[in-house]
């Protein structure tokens, strides 16, 4: 497989159960979480330019 055409898949867990509250502000601090590190994942590891923000 092309480096280039690897896709990464980010899943998010509902955790509604554990504090019923507005999940808007989790799901954007994870999805931040994930680009930065598929960022560092392709600068680290596929020699890959990062993307930028």
């Amino acid at each position: 497989m092309d480096a280039a055409s690897e896709i990464l898949l980010l899943v998010q867990e509902d955790k509604t159960h554990i504090t019923p509250s507005d999940p808007e502000g989790q799901l954007i601090a994870e999805a931040i979480g994930a680009f930065q590190e598929n960022n560092a994942k392709r600068a680290n590891e596929l020699f890959l330019e990062p993307l930028e923000m």
